[in-house]
């Protein structure tokens, strides 16, 4: 008899720039805080010819990451229901901003906008319902005296 250890994987994700977002769909760069957003999709998993991918929670399917400039390295990484569609982040405070969404082939356009705060890297849905968030831009107010 032979000693051995067991292995198990969690999670496997290729090499290379940006791997814990699998194929980038879009990037957005913050030059203050030096910190890369980018939205990808580990692409449509399957388990013996049938789809996985549907969940109540959060698929790891659709990600976001959130990267430091210089190193690439991850510092946040969030992972969501729909395919990421847009990201912006906030003039002032370091708060990117995501949209996602699909439309579902019959009667829903279903996503959810979340606000990521870059210091706890906690991410909160904005939404009350269920719509798909397709492009994003923040409105800044200018007070005059």
């Amino acid at each position: 008899m032979t000693d051995f250890e067991v292995l198990t994987g969690q999670q496997v994700l290729g090499d290379g720039r940006f791997a814990e977002v699998g194929e980038v769909r879009l990037t957005e760069t913050d030059s203050r805080t030096g910190c890369v957003a980018v939205g990808g999709s580990l692409g449509h998993p399957q388990w013996a010819g049938h789809s996985v991918t549907s969940s109540s929670e959060p698929t790891a399917w659709n990600r976001v990451g959130v990267y430091r400039a210089v190193t690439l390295e991850c510092v946040h990484l969030v992972s969501l229901h729909w395919p990421v569609n847009a990201l912006a982040f906030h003039p002032e405070p370091p708060i990117p901003a995501i949209g996602s969404g699909a439309y579902d082939g019959g009667y829903f356009y279903e996503g959810e906008l979340t606000v990521l705060d870059l210091e706890s890297g906690r991410a909160t849905s904005l939404s009350r319902e269920r719509r798909e968030v397709t492009e994003l831009r923040w409105g800044v107010r200018v007070r005059r005296a």
